[in-house]
Protein backbone atom coordinates (compact mmCIF):
# COMPACT_ATOMS: atom_id res chain seq x y z
CA UNK A 1 0.00 0.00 0.00
CA UNK A 2 1.34 3.47 -0.96
CA UNK A 3 1.94 5.80 1.83
CA UNK A 4 0.57 9.54 1.53
CA UNK A 5 3.91 12.37 2.28
CA UNK A 6 3.14 13.67 5.17
CA UNK A 7 2.43 17.30 3.54
CA UNK A 8 -0.71 15.97 2.23
CA UNK A 9 -2.03 13.80 5.37
CA UNK A 10 -2.68 16.56 7.45
CA UNK A 11 -1.62 19.69 6.04
CA UNK A 12 -3.47 21.48 9.70
CA UNK A 13 -1.07 19.49 11.74
CA UNK A 14 1.90 21.05 9.98
CA UNK A 15 0.74 24.57 9.96
CA UNK A 16 0.59 24.47 13.34
CA UNK A 17 3.50 22.68 13.82
CA UNK A 18 5.03 26.28 11.98
CA UNK A 19 3.04 28.45 14.06
CA UNK A 20 4.49 26.71 17.38
CA UNK A 21 8.06 26.66 15.83
CA UNK A 22 7.22 30.61 14.81
CA UNK A 23 6.02 30.91 18.80
CA UNK A 24 9.04 29.62 20.51
CA UNK A 25 11.57 31.55 17.91
CA UNK A 26 9.64 34.65 18.84
CA UNK A 27 10.40 34.13 22.53
CA UNK A 28 13.85 33.26 22.54
CA UNK A 29 14.34 36.27 20.56
CA UNK A 30 12.84 38.60 23.02
CA UNK A 31 14.87 36.92 25.70
CA UNK A 32 17.74 37.57 23.82
CA UNK A 33 16.39 41.36 23.97
CA UNK A 34 15.71 41.44 27.59
CA UNK A 35 19.05 40.72 28.62
CA UNK A 36 20.83 42.17 26.22
CA UNK A 37 20.57 45.46 28.42
CA UNK A 38 22.28 44.08 31.76
CA UNK A 39 24.77 42.26 29.86
CA UNK A 40 26.20 45.35 28.08
CA UNK A 41 25.85 47.23 31.14
CA UNK A 42 28.35 44.84 32.81
CA UNK A 43 30.90 45.07 29.88
CA UNK A 44 30.76 48.71 29.20
CA UNK A 45 34.01 49.41 31.33
CA UNK A 46 36.23 46.31 29.46
CA UNK A 47 37.44 48.44 26.43
CA UNK A 48 38.49 51.11 28.83
CA UNK A 49 40.63 48.81 30.73
CA UNK A 50 41.92 46.87 27.92
CA UNK A 51 42.96 50.52 26.95
CA UNK A 52 44.56 51.24 30.20
CA UNK A 53 46.49 48.18 30.76
CA UNK A 54 47.66 48.48 27.38
CA UNK A 55 48.59 52.21 27.85
CA UNK A 56 52.50 52.94 26.70
CA UNK A 57 53.08 49.17 25.04
CA UNK A 58 50.94 49.74 21.54
CA UNK A 59 50.49 53.04 19.66
CA UNK A 60 48.31 55.12 21.38
CA UNK A 61 46.07 56.54 18.31
CA UNK A 62 45.47 52.68 17.67
CA UNK A 63 44.19 52.20 20.79
CA UNK A 64 41.77 55.13 21.04
CA UNK A 65 40.89 54.31 17.50
CA UNK A 66 40.06 51.03 19.21
CA UNK A 67 38.38 51.59 22.19
CA UNK A 68 36.12 54.52 20.56
CA UNK A 69 35.31 51.78 17.82
CA UNK A 70 34.01 49.56 21.36
CA UNK A 71 32.20 52.12 22.73
CA UNK A 72 29.70 53.06 19.01
CA UNK A 73 28.91 49.47 18.67
CA UNK A 74 28.15 49.10 22.47
CA UNK A 75 25.88 52.19 21.63
CA UNK A 76 24.84 50.73 18.54
CA UNK A 77 23.35 47.57 20.85
CA UNK A 78 21.95 49.69 23.18
CA UNK A 79 20.25 51.26 20.78
CA UNK A 80 18.79 48.60 19.10
CA UNK A 81 17.89 47.05 22.67
CA UNK A 82 15.76 50.31 23.60
CA UNK A 83 14.37 50.49 19.67
CA UNK A 84 12.82 46.52 20.25
CA UNK A 85 11.55 47.25 23.97
CA UNK A 86 9.86 50.67 22.96
CA UNK A 87 8.37 49.51 19.50
CA UNK A 88 7.57 46.00 21.02
CA UNK A 89 7.69 44.06 17.57
CA UNK A 90 5.03 41.47 16.60
CA UNK A 91 5.61 37.81 16.24
CA UNK A 92 5.81 38.24 12.98
CA UNK A 93 8.77 40.35 12.50
CA UNK A 94 10.49 38.13 15.50
CA UNK A 95 13.10 37.20 12.66
CA UNK A 96 13.93 40.42 11.38
CA UNK A 97 14.74 41.79 14.71
CA UNK A 98 16.90 38.86 14.84
CA UNK A 99 19.27 39.72 12.06
CA UNK A 100 19.78 43.36 13.91
CA UNK A 101 21.04 41.42 16.67
CA UNK A 102 23.26 39.28 15.01
CA UNK A 103 24.56 42.08 12.67
CA UNK A 104 25.36 43.97 15.93
CA UNK A 105 27.40 40.64 17.17
CA UNK A 106 29.30 40.38 14.05
CA UNK A 107 30.46 43.96 14.60
CA UNK A 108 31.49 43.32 18.34
CA UNK A 109 32.87 40.20 17.31
CA UNK A 110 34.81 41.93 14.60
CA UNK A 111 35.88 44.53 17.19
CA UNK A 112 37.44 42.18 20.21
CA UNK A 113 38.88 40.21 17.21
CA UNK A 114 40.90 43.08 15.84
CA UNK A 115 41.79 43.76 19.28
CA UNK A 116 43.65 40.46 19.63
CA UNK A 117 45.36 41.36 16.13
CA UNK A 118 46.71 44.28 16.38
CA UNK A 119 47.29 44.26 20.30
CA UNK A 120 49.19 41.44 20.59
CA UNK A 121 53.13 42.09 20.96
CA UNK A 122 55.73 39.00 20.78
CA UNK A 123 57.06 38.18 24.13
CA UNK A 124 54.74 40.30 26.32
CA UNK A 125 53.48 36.87 28.36
CA UNK A 126 51.81 39.36 30.45
CA UNK A 127 49.95 41.37 27.87
CA UNK A 128 49.09 38.41 25.83
CA UNK A 129 47.21 36.59 28.92
CA UNK A 130 45.35 39.71 29.45
CA UNK A 131 44.28 40.05 26.15
CA UNK A 132 43.52 36.23 25.50
CA UNK A 133 41.67 36.01 28.94
CA UNK A 134 39.74 39.34 27.82
CA UNK A 135 38.79 37.61 24.29
CA UNK A 136 38.39 35.06 25.72
CA UNK A 137 36.16 35.65 28.98
CA UNK A 138 33.81 37.99 26.67
CA UNK A 139 33.30 34.65 24.23
CA UNK A 140 32.33 32.58 26.89
CA UNK A 141 29.87 35.13 28.93
CA UNK A 142 28.06 35.95 25.91
CA UNK A 143 26.85 32.02 26.13
CA UNK A 144 24.51 33.88 28.82
CA UNK A 145 22.28 35.91 26.16
CA UNK A 146 23.31 34.72 22.40
CA UNK A 147 22.49 31.19 23.33
CA UNK A 148 18.98 32.15 22.69
CA UNK A 149 19.67 32.48 19.41
CA UNK A 150 22.66 30.75 17.73
CA UNK A 151 23.56 32.56 14.93
CA UNK A 152 24.15 35.53 17.19
CA UNK A 153 26.76 33.63 19.41
CA UNK A 154 28.46 32.43 16.28
CA UNK A 155 28.58 35.44 14.89
CA UNK A 156 30.19 37.07 18.07
CA UNK A 157 32.64 33.84 19.03
CA UNK A 158 33.92 32.63 15.80
CA UNK A 159 35.55 36.56 14.51
CA UNK A 160 36.38 37.66 18.03
CA UNK A 161 38.69 34.22 18.77
CA UNK A 162 39.50 33.24 14.92
CA UNK A 163 41.23 36.64 14.48
CA UNK A 164 43.01 36.07 17.54
CA UNK A 165 43.90 32.30 16.42
CA UNK A 166 45.06 33.80 12.48
CA UNK A 167 47.34 36.01 14.68
CA UNK A 168 48.83 33.72 16.93
CA UNK A 169 49.18 31.21 13.95
CA UNK A 170 50.66 33.71 11.76
CA UNK A 171 54.00 33.93 14.44
CA UNK A 172 54.75 30.17 13.43
CA UNK A 173 56.21 29.38 17.04
CA UNK A 174 55.27 26.19 18.48
CA UNK A 175 54.16 28.15 21.64
CA UNK A 176 52.09 30.36 19.83
CA UNK A 177 50.65 27.40 17.77
CA UNK A 178 49.88 25.63 20.40
CA UNK A 179 47.88 28.61 22.45
CA UNK A 180 46.29 28.91 19.05
CA UNK A 181 45.23 25.08 19.15
CA UNK A 182 43.81 25.77 22.56
CA UNK A 183 41.97 28.28 21.78
CA UNK A 184 39.65 26.53 18.94
CA UNK A 185 39.80 24.03 21.79
CA UNK A 186 37.82 26.17 23.87
CA UNK A 187 35.72 27.66 21.52
CA UNK A 188 34.45 24.12 20.42
CA UNK A 189 33.82 23.78 23.95
CA UNK A 190 31.89 26.75 24.82
CA UNK A 191 30.01 26.32 20.92
CA UNK A 192 29.01 22.83 22.50
CA UNK A 193 27.51 24.47 25.92
CA UNK A 194 26.07 27.32 23.60
CA UNK A 195 23.81 24.51 21.08
CA UNK A 196 22.94 22.45 25.09
CA UNK A 197 21.47 26.01 26.60
CA UNK A 198 20.09 27.00 23.29
CA UNK A 199 18.19 23.12 23.48
CA UNK A 200 17.67 23.99 27.12
CA UNK A 201 15.93 27.42 26.41
CA UNK A 202 13.55 25.77 23.89
CA UNK A 203 12.04 23.02 25.91
CA UNK A 204 11.44 25.73 28.70
CA UNK A 205 9.73 27.51 26.31
CA UNK A 206 7.65 25.01 25.07
CA UNK A 207 7.22 23.97 28.41
CA UNK A 208 5.69 27.37 29.34
CA UNK A 209 4.33 27.20 26.06
CA UNK A 210 2.66 23.88 26.87
CA UNK A 211 1.76 25.44 30.83
CA UNK A 212 0.03 28.13 29.75
CA UNK A 213 -2.03 26.58 26.73
CA UNK A 214 -3.29 24.11 29.57
CA UNK A 215 -4.26 27.10 31.72
CA UNK A 216 -5.90 28.89 29.57
CA UNK A 217 -7.72 25.48 28.55
CA UNK A 218 -8.80 24.48 32.55
CA UNK A 219 -9.61 28.42 33.01
CA UNK A 220 -12.44 27.82 29.83
CA UNK A 221 -14.11 24.95 31.35
CA UNK A 222 -13.87 26.51 34.35
CA UNK A 223 -15.82 29.43 32.95
CA UNK A 224 -18.24 26.79 30.78
CA UNK A 225 -18.92 24.62 34.25
CA UNK A 226 -19.58 28.39 36.07
CA UNK A 227 -21.78 29.47 32.94
CA UNK A 228 -24.06 26.08 33.51
CA UNK A 229 -24.21 26.38 36.89
CA UNK A 230 -25.36 29.80 36.42
CA UNK A 231 -28.07 28.46 34.02
CA UNK A 232 -29.34 25.74 36.45
CA UNK A 233 -30.13 28.30 39.04
CA UNK A 234 -31.67 30.45 37.40
CA UNK A 235 -33.91 27.31 35.58
CA UNK A 236 -34.49 26.23 39.74
CA UNK A 237 -35.55 29.83 40.75
CA UNK A 238 -38.24 30.23 37.51
CA UNK A 239 -39.05 26.99 38.44
CA UNK A 240 -39.82 27.66 41.81
CA UNK A 241 -41.62 30.42 41.50
CA UNK A 242 -43.61 28.77 38.94
CA UNK A 243 -44.29 25.81 41.57
CA UNK A 244 -45.16 28.46 44.66
CA UNK A 245 -47.80 29.94 42.02
CA UNK A 246 -49.73 26.38 41.26
CA UNK A 247 -49.05 26.05 45.22
CA UNK A 248 -51.05 29.22 45.45
CA UNK A 249 -53.41 28.79 42.75
CA UNK A 250 -54.66 25.31 44.21
CA UNK A 251 -54.83 26.95 47.27
CA UNK A 252 -57.30 29.55 46.33
CA UNK A 253 -59.50 27.39 44.11
CA UNK A 254 -59.38 24.42 47.13
CA UNK A 255 -60.81 27.09 49.22
CA UNK A 256 -63.52 28.57 46.71
CA UNK A 257 -64.30 24.77 46.41
CA UNK A 258 -64.85 24.36 50.30
CA UNK A 259 -66.33 27.67 50.18
CA UNK A 260 -68.94 26.28 47.69
CA UNK A 261 -69.37 23.04 49.48
CA UNK A 262 -70.28 24.44 52.73
CA UNK A 263 -72.26 27.46 52.17
CA UNK A 264 -75.03 28.42 50.26
CA UNK A 265 -74.46 29.90 46.02
CA UNK A 266 -77.13 32.57 46.60
CA UNK A 267 -77.03 33.88 49.78
CA UNK A 268 -73.78 32.92 51.02
CA UNK A 269 -75.44 31.02 54.48
CA UNK A 270 -73.65 28.15 55.34
CA UNK A 271 -75.83 24.96 54.16
CA UNK A 272 -77.32 22.07 55.74
CA UNK A 273 -73.83 20.22 55.04
CA UNK A 274 -71.93 23.04 56.96
CA UNK A 275 -75.28 22.72 59.69
CA UNK A 276 -73.94 18.93 59.90
CA UNK A 277 -70.62 19.45 60.81
CA UNK A 278 -71.39 22.54 63.44
CA UNK A 279 -73.82 19.56 65.01
CA UNK A 280 -71.41 17.43 65.39
CA UNK A 281 -68.66 19.52 66.40
CA UNK A 282 -71.17 20.67 69.14
CA UNK A 283 -72.50 17.06 70.60
CA UNK A 284 -68.47 15.94 71.09
CA UNK A 285 -68.08 18.99 73.28
CA UNK A 286 -68.76 19.00 77.33
CA UNK A 287 -70.87 21.25 79.56
CA UNK A 288 -70.87 25.07 78.80
CA UNK A 289 -68.60 24.59 75.75
CA UNK A 290 -71.41 22.56 74.76
CA UNK A 291 -73.40 24.69 75.40
CA UNK A 292 -71.81 27.82 73.53
CA UNK A 293 -70.96 25.34 70.52
CA UNK A 294 -74.77 24.64 69.60
CA UNK A 295 -75.80 28.48 70.03
CA UNK A 296 -74.64 28.86 66.41
CA UNK A 297 -76.61 26.19 65.33
CA UNK A 298 -80.00 26.92 66.98
CA UNK A 299 -79.35 30.38 65.31
CA UNK A 300 -78.57 29.07 61.62
CA UNK A 301 -81.49 26.71 61.99
CA UNK A 302 -84.36 29.52 63.33
CA UNK A 303 -82.71 31.84 60.51
CA UNK A 304 -83.49 29.12 58.38
CA UNK A 305 -87.29 28.15 59.30
CA UNK A 306 -87.46 31.73 59.13
CA UNK A 307 -86.61 31.89 55.45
Amino acid sequence: MTQVPASTQAPGACDRAADDELKVQASLIHQLYNSLPAILVNVTLMPLVLGAVLWGRVSAQLLVAWVSLAFVVLVARFTLARLYARRKPPQSEALRWARYFTATSLLSGLTWGLAGWLFFVPGAAAQQVFLFVCIIGLAAGSIIVTSYWLPAYYAYAIPSIGISVARLFAESRPEYVGLAVLMLMYLAIISRVARIQHRSARELIRLRDANLDLVQQVSQERDRVMEINRSLDRRVEERTRELAAEITERRKVQAQLDHLAHHDPLTGLPNRLRLTQLLSKSCSLRGPRRAAGLWPCCSLTWTASRR
